[in-house]
């Protein structure tokens, strides 16, 4: 029954039946008295009666002993010591041919005469080949028994003092490899998230973990799939805490004086840690007197808490503790009912408040966020609001966007419960414009979450008289609507917003609203030039580190970044590099991962505008680690594209890396992000040009221009013209329509060169030019191109040896014969 029952093993359980007829000689031998006291008799002689080990003489001895010890009516009383003797004698025979293994358990409730005869073992068996394992509670056997020491202590110690350091400490351990094991006990898609919750809540004890599953699979809460491994349900219910759990910690909870049961519940409202010197002053207790509780009697004797540490608060000393589980400060804070919750958590934040001024909140941040949540419970609303703000902002300087969206979404949720004022609309409207960066980040530009709270934003700012905080709502309106290609919009918005700077004087403030890349966008390259340079200059740290952290992104950075691109359409491909070299140093100098983002994708667009095959790999490869690493999906998604891109341009499983590309541009759009999508359809059609995939291609350059025309956004329509002619010129290879097709393909590159040259995309017009003059040349009218190809070559006046130069004046000496 055990063996099935899993209990032991096959293998043990043969070993125990092998060594049954060395045990019945020992006890017939040496410990007769044993039988029937320590041992079954009728169950040894049933056994013993299958075993073809037994003797036949030890068989009928061992039946005459049992059949007498039946027959008594009692059994005479023996002298202790001689029962003691007889157990050593057993023990120590079997050991010397088969070494054994005696393991004891929940020692804390061993009676006196059961210690006499581990007393007599651990002296009389020394020598013999026995592993003697002795499980006990601690906490139990400080408590003593019935006012005196309990009695296991004195064996622990004097096993201490003849055998050294023999005590093992299971507490130590931190339970995370418990946790594991039992977990992985079973097929199991259980996420890593999932195991360091159930960790933090059991902190690996085998009965809280156990039950604490068991109960979640009672509940549904976690279930078996399809293929029979557990699964995580969608909503987990970790507060519910199972009976027996509950019933271990109550008894424990029980044991301590009521004095004591009501400073650990203070410290329970305080939370998982706690703070030596808060309960003091709660309670209006000596601060020394709470410490020696704390750290002499609940936690040495009951093992209930932990000391942590020690730091100083303008020269006091906080001392610093913790429950031992998790579940502990769960008990005591589900034993207040939500008055007493309401008012402890009030204290509590007041005393931390009291403790942590304003200019201390700079130097703890963290501590922000307790303070929010002690007086959202206590009902104290302003209180709350203005702390879960601070948190928020924190979150966003430490790049945790989603923790800094909760803080933001937890603060709106409370404004909307204060009275209607113009002081609630001014907090509400802050938080808004508060909440926008991190869900740009998380969620892209087109999320419907962002386009509600951008809307409420609106609809605020029509409520609030143009003042200073009018104007970041102004602008990050307008960046949401560039994100969306709505460049219309965005230009009404940057109108006002620059109208109100200029009148509100404000330097700061001017940083930001001289930020624009709409006329970049929309193939205004010498407006664009010259706004992105003013947005470039001021290069102070501190102001723009202090604008990244509020709006997400440093304006001089994602300026530069800008300004690279614009100055390589224009036809400055040093200075363009220069540029973009100047923005990845700054944003490294002020280390914001998204406004890194910002300067690394505008690096990738750059090296790839400029067919820089490696150095678009090197940007890519970066961009993608940072993103990553912070969860900006937007920009990774950029990575991915960029690194498929590059692996098209040298031969690198080119059909696959073509669909990796469109999937990576398909899920971009599927968060309404419409900004940069001309630019990624017309890099990919070029792409199709290398692969072969022509009607593919043809498709992605029509939905480019027609994208173009619908959002204003042209600063590619030359070269999306051109992409479409090569792609034409591609065609008409294998085709009756040959003529046909390349008469388009000629109209398509004469319409680049006329859009490029408008725009004074110089980069673009050499392209341009360059391709029909290739389409002239293989027809045979190489001398029409001369002229136009030696113009265009004689207007760069620097870089000379970018790889499009290096084309045009190659083909010009074709040309020239």
């Amino acid at each position: 029954a055990r063996v099935v029952g899993g209990a032991i093993t096959p293998e043990h359980a043969t070993r125990v039946w092998n060594i049954l007829p060395e045990v019945i000689w020992a006890l017939l031998n040496e410990g007769p008295d044993l039988i029937n006291r320590f041992v079954s008799g009728r169950d040894l002689l049933a056994n013993a009666k299958m075993n073809n080990g037994v003797q036949p003489e030890q068989l009928a001895r061992l039946h005459t002993q049992v059949e007498q010890l039946s027959q008594q009516a009692s059994r005479p009383d023996f002298q202790q010591a001689t029962l003691f003797s007889q157990f050593t004698k057993v023990l120590s025979i079997l050991s010397q041919r088969n070494p054994l293994v005696l393991i004891l358990d929940d020692l804390q409730w061993i009676d006196t005469d059961s210690v006499n005869l581990l007393f007599h073992l651990v002296r009389k068996l020394s020598g013999d080949k026995i592993l003697l394992l002795g499980a006990y509670r601690p906490e139990e056997v400080a408590l003593g028994r019935q006012g005196e020491r309990h009695p296991i202590e004195g064996v622990v110690h004097e096993l201490q003092t003849n055998l050294g350091d023999i005590h093992i400490d299971l507490m130590q351990n931190e339970g995370v490899d418990f946790v594991e094991s039992i977990l992985d006990s079973e097929p199991n898609k259980l996420s890593r998230d999932f195991r360091r919750m159930l960790h933090r809540h059991t902190a690996g004890h085998p009965l809280f973990t156990i039950e604490l599953l068991r109960g979640m699979q009672l509940r549904g809460d976690i279930h078996r799939n399809e293929q029979g491994k557990w699964v995580a349900g969608a909503r987990l219910n970790w507060d519910e805490l199972p009976v027996r759990v509950e019933a271990v910690i109550a008894e424990r909870i029980g044991h301590l004086p009521k004095d004591y049961q009501d400073l650990l519940r203070i410290a329970s409202v305080e939370g998982e840690q706690f703070t030596a010197e808060i309960l003091a002053r709660i309670q209006g207790k000596e601060e020394l007197d709470v410490i020696h509780i704390l750290s002499q009697k609940i936690s040495k004797l009951h093992r209930l808490v932990i000391a942590q540490s020690r730091k100083q608060i303008r020269g006091q000393n906080l001392s610093q503790y913790r429950f031992r589980h998790f579940l502990y400060q769960k008990y005591l804070y589900n034993q207040l009912d939500e008055v007493e919750k309401a008012y402890l958590h009030e204290k509590v934040g007041s005393a931390l408040e009291e403790l942590f001024y304003h200019q201390d909140l700079l130097k703890y941040p963290e501590t922000a966020h307790q303070l929010a949540r002690h007086f959202d419970i206590a009902g104290m609303v302003e209180k709350a609001v203005h702390y879960y703000t601070e948190s928020g902002k924190y979150a966003g300087q430490l790049c945790a966007n989603r923790e800094a969206i909760t803080h933001f979404k937890r603060a709106l949720h409370l404004v909307g419960t204060l009275p209607d004022s113009d002081k609630r609309d001014r907090q509400a409207l802050n938080l808004h414009l508060s909440l926008g960066p991190p869900l740009t980040a998380t969620r892209g530009w087109g999320a419907p979450e962002l386009e509600n709270n951008y809307r409420q934003a609106e609809e605020l700012c029509h409520k609030v008289a143009d003042d200073a905080q009018l104007v970041p709502a102004l602008w990050l309106l307008a960046v949401y609507r560039i994100g969306r290609s709505e460049h219309e919009l965005a230009d009404k918005l940057v109108e006002r917003l620059f109208n109100l700077t200029q009148k509100i004087g404000d330097p700061r403030l001017l940083c930001l609203a001289d930020l624009q890349v709409s006329p970049l966008y929309q193939g205004k390259l010498t407006q664009a030039r010259q706004i992105l340079t003013r947005a470039s200059l001021p290069r102070d740290v501190s102001l723009q580190r202090s604008l990244a952290y509020q709006y997400g992104m440093a304006p001089s950075v994602v300026a530069l970044a800008y300004l690279s691109n614009c100055l390589w359409l224009m036809g400055f491909p040093e200075q363009a590099v220069q540029c973009s070299q100047e923005a990845c140093d700054f944003a490294a100098v002020l280390n914001i991962p998204f406004t890194t983002c910002y300067a690394l994708s505008r690096a990738c667009w750059l090296c790839a505008f400029a067919g820089e095959i490696d150095s678009t790999r090197i940007q890519g490869e970066k961009l993608l680690q940072i993103t990553q690493q912070h969860e900006f999906r937007k920009f990774e998604l950029a990575a991915v594209f960029f690194l498929n891109w590059v692996n098209t341009q040298t031969g690198v499983s080119t059909a696959d890396e073509i669909d990796k590309m469109q999937q990576a541009m398909e899920e971009y759009q599927s968060q309404d992000t419409l900004l940069n999508r001309t630019t990624f359809l017309i890099l990919f059609a070029e792409a199709c040009v290398n692969a072969g995939q022509i009607e593919r291609g043809l498709a992605a350059v029509d939905e480019a221009i027609a994208l173009g025309e619908r959002t204003g956004e042209r600063w590619f329509d030359a070269e999306a013209y051109r992409v479409k002619g090569e792609l034409l010129v591609r065609q008409a290879e294998n085709s009756v329509q040959q003529e046909a097709y390349l008469n388009e393909a000629e109209n398509c590159f004469q319409v680049a060169r006329q859009i490029a040259g408008q725009q004074e995309a110089r980069s673009l017009e050499l392209r341009a030019v360059i391709s029909l003059c290739r389409l002239w040349q293989s027809q045979g009218k190489g001398n029409d191109g001369r002229h136009i190809l030696s113009e265009i070559v004689s207007q760069f006046t620097e870089g000379l040896y970018t790889i499009d130069l290096r084309k045009g004046k190659a083909l010009l000496v074709e040309l020239n014969g």
